[in-house]
Formats: structure tokens, sequence, C-alpha cells
């Protein structure tokens, strides 16, 4: 059985935190799933969704890998480009070149989840269909004005990759994008934007490597996607 969790958070000064737009009793979104590997909602999942709902809006799921997947693609959309870049998260969906990373790395996250056959959830603001799809132009100019921050301040987020980075730890890239690669392979689902963050950001771990802003034209430009 395994319990995953869906939280946004802001670190500002020493014990301070500030839940993000994932928070369960605010906005409707339940933070934990709570699920058998075997798809299974036996009694001891539901008592655990209980218990958990106490602290902040929980389930049982009878799709545990499938929502794991989607969280998953939800991390290496985002984790990345902010540990190799050193922007935040408005910063980053600020520009064009931000935007294109952050949609190539999420269409092919959940193109290898949606090959492995899983009943992958909605992906932030798309399904994972729509996301799989992005190589269309129209469906790529619909998700590009979508994430598209509004004119006005907002919140500069800090992924807890780009955390590491900064503290000079090394990172999950491995367990994030690293596993979308391997699996990709496994699936026969090319990945090489992928291929390409991992590998940026396996330098920075390294010491090899700085954090850019000019990591995220170079990904593009690798992956023959702007030149």
């Amino acid at each position: 059985m395994i319990v995953m969790s869906k939280i946004g958070v802001a670190l500002w000064k020493p014990g301070e935190v500030e839940r993000g737009a994932e928070r369960g009793a605010a906005s409707g979104h339940d933070v934990f799933r709570a699920g058998e590997h075997d798809g299974r909602i036996s009694p001891r999942v539901k008592e655990l969704a209980e218990m958990l709902s106490v602290v902040d809006g929980a389930q049982a799921t009878d799709n545990l890998w499938g929502e794991r997947w989607s969280k998953l693609c939800s991390n290496a959309m985002g984790n990345p480009v902010q540990a190799m870049s050193g922007l935040g998260t408005a910063e980053i969906m600020a520009t064009p070149p931000g935007r294109a990373v952050t949609i190539h790395l999420a269409a092919e996250s959940a193109r290898v989840g949606l090959a492995l056959g899983y009943r992958v959830p909605k992906i932030g603001a798309f399904p994972a269909d729509t996301w799989a799809n992005a190589h269309r132009p129209d469906v790529y100019a619909e998700m590009d004005q979508k994430i598209t921050p509004a004119l006005g301040p907002g919140r500069n987020w800090r992924a807890s990759m780009a955390q590491d980075v900064t503290k000079r730890r090394r990172t999950e890239i491995e367990q994030m994008n690293g596993h979308v690669v391997a699996k990709g392979r496994e699936a026969g689902v090319p990945t090489p934007v992928s291929e390409i963050v991992v590998d940026i950001v396996r330098g920075i771990d390294a010491g090899t490597r700085e954090p850019a802003p000019a990591t995220i034209e170079e990904t593009l430009r690798r992956a023959g996607i702007q030149r």
C-alpha cells in the first residue's frame, strides 16, 4: 500500500511555509491518495484515507499507478527547468522558450505513461491525452496560451529540485526525468528533451556545470526544436 501526496509549498524564511494551489481544503483538491498496488480499494486503504482526511483532503484510489505517473509528470515538467536555469516558475513561464521546454517535458512524460498503459489523470491544466498531442500546432498554441502568466505579479515558486541545487545537494533528476527516459526506452517512446535536461542537471550535480537561464534555450537547440 502506498500513500502519495500532491502538495505545493513555497519556502520563504526559516520556519515559514506557504501552501500552494494544490492544498486540499481550500481548493477542493485531495492532497492524499491512498491505494493498493493491485488497484483494490481495500478496507485498510479506506481507513487510511479517512485518517489522513483530518490533515487535508484525502481519497482512496483504484488507480494508484496512474496517479503516481500524473504526479511524476507534474514534477518532471517543472522541477528540472528551475534546477538547471536558476529561475522561478513565474520567470520561466513568462518567456516562450521557458514555456516550450515545459510543454515538451510534460508531453514526453505523458506519452510514456500512456504507452505503459497507465490511466493517467489530469496533469495540471490539461488531460494527459492533450499533453501527449502537444506536437500538434493547434494543441501547442492552446497550451502555450493557457500557461502564460496573467499580467501582474505572481508567485515565483522554487521547486524542491531548485532548492537542492541552491543548497548544493544532489538532485532527484534520476528518479524524475531519468525514470521517464528509462521507461520511454522500454516502451519505445522518444524522450529527446527529457534526455538533454537529465544530461544538464547531471552536470550540475557533478559540479561541472552551473545553473543558468541559457540552459533553457540550449535544451531546445540541442533537441532541434529551436535554432
